[in-house]
């Protein structure tokens, strides 16, 4: 049995039966898909991705989110279910019960007659991020690419299950913030580095204290066992490699990153968009959950598993402007969370929480809007692939090509909307899940056209 990180079980925790805390990945490809040999290839995979067939069970032998909770290794395989049809509408999405199957579903989509064929991934977020599912698909595919015999140019990346062992940790001996020598670890830092830690412990008091304002001011109903029937509802948009380049020069003239854009950007359509609904302006403050990826470089060979945090990020309205003031103010935050590592506030504060405060989900209330909306940037997909390359796109076999995807991050109670910022084949793609229950598609249309002008101006 495996401990689940302090993040892993907040997930856990915080996933509600209307409001699962699914993950989303949608991969178009273009070709045939070998059924037989894709399910094999699944389960070749799946041997060196163990959280993704694992199930939690509590210490104390009740299916409860009290005690200590783990990771238990399971016989059961994670659901693929296989549809003939003409539309790209997948069935609606139920969510995911860790203490009963194992968190990913896949479902497929196939239409022989146009030769296409569409993935659906649905992973609970307690057991990977989207980097590691990222991982896991192009590790399953090469397995794919081996039954099949295609040959690859690059030889495949290797994976090393010693590494689950200190994911989310503080590095040095393996052992989780649970334990005793894992929490010396995390206090060791900030005895080292106050001022530091002081500004880490400063952002906490801002997210515990700021009241948030949530996107629309309809309350979610917690009553619901089940998601919306339209459950995930996504869309996206893209820009060729020109514009992509144009974008990313434009941003680097202005001394900004991509991502500093993208929140830029949020901030902006959310205010007019809200201005537009005659949404009056709230009296707290708009809030992004960005989440950060806490991976280093001796974890590339990581399975799929839960390697990011979450910072957050309060403007108030009246705050949010097109000039430069606006944008450096958000470069100048985010430039600070990565020099002080503060992706790592969040893991501290879940693990002192758990260890003296009466454990993680007295922390959790879905009745209060802890954010806005989240945006998350994956950067550019498979730089490194084992996989041959036709205009940027993946040859996944002689006549099976990945053509695009699409991902999302998981909506939650009165956090309306999940935005995924990601580049493949040379182009720049934005992908956003929206709360059906809160909001109108022609609603989400027209904010989604207003993030992606912001994001060209």
């Amino acid at each position: 049995m495996e401990p689940l990180t302090p993040f892993e079980e907040y997930m856990l925790v915080d996933s509600h039966p209307a409001y699962p805390m699914s993950c989303f990945m949608f991969f178009r490809l273009k070709g045939v898909l070998d059924q037989d040999v894709f399910r094999h290839a699944l389960q070749a995979a799946l041997k060196r991705h163990p959280l993704l067939r694992s199930l939690v069970l509590c210490s104390f032998g009740k299916q409860t989110p009290s005690g200590q909770l783990n990771w238990v290794s399971s016989d059961e395989e994670p659901e693929v279910a296989v549809f003939f049809t003409k539309k790209s509408v997948h069935p609606p999405a139920k969510g995911i019960d860790l203490f009963q199957s194992p968190g990913l579903i896949i479902s497929v989509l196939l239409d022989e007659s146009a030769g296409q064929c569409l993935l659906r991934f649905e992973f609970h977020h307690s057991v990977s991020d989207g980097i590691g599912m990222l991982r896991f698909f192009e590790d399953a595919f090469v397995e794919y690419a081996a039954l099949r015999g295609f040959p690859l140019p690059n030889a495949a990346p290797e994976v090393s299950l010693e590494l689950l062992k200190t994911r989310c940790t503080l590095r040095g001996t393996g052992e989780s913030h649970s334990g005793r020598r894992g929490f010396r670890r995390f206090l060791s830092p900030i005895l080292k580095k106050p001022l530091k830690y002081f500004r880490e412990f400063h952002r906490a008091k801002h997210f515990l204290w700021h009241r948030v304002d949530p996107l629309v001011p309809q309350k979610p109903d917690l009553a619901r066992t089940t998601p919306p029937a339209d459950f995930p509802a996504l869309l996206s948009h893209h820009w060729s490699h020109a514009e992509t380049q144009k974008m990313i020069e434009r941003t680097k003239q202005q001394g900004l990153t991509l991502n500093d854009w993208v929140l830029r950007a949020t901030y902006l359509a959310i205010r007019d968009w809200q201005k537009n609904e005659n949404i009056p302006p709230g009296k707290g403050y708009l809030r992004l959950a960005v989440p950060t990826n806490l991976r280093t470089e001796a974890d590339k060979m990581m399975p799929a598993a839960n390697i990011v945090s979450m910072v957050f990020i309060d403007r108030k309205i009246k705050e949010i402007g097109e000039g430069k003031k606006f944008a450096f103010g958000l470069h100048r935050e985010m430039h600070h969370v990565k020099r002080y590592n503060l992706g790592w506030a969040m893991i501290h504060g879940l693990a002192l929480f758990r260890r003296f405060l009466g454990g993680i989900q007295r922390m959790v209330n879905q009745n209060r809007c802890w954010a806005t909306a989240t945006v998350t940037n994956l950067g550019i997909c498979w730089k490194e692939s084992p996989f041959p390359k036709r205009d940027g796109r993946l040859q996944l076999d002689s006549n099976l090509e990945l053509t695009e995807l699409d991902i999302v991050p998981p909506v939650r109670p009165q956090t309306a909307l999940g935005i995924c910022l990601h580049s493949y084949a040379d182009q720049l793609r934005i992908s956003m899940q929206y709360d059906t229950t809160l909001l109108k598609n022609e609603q989400a249309r027209k904010l989604l056209r207003s993030l992606c002008d912001y994001l060209n101006s």
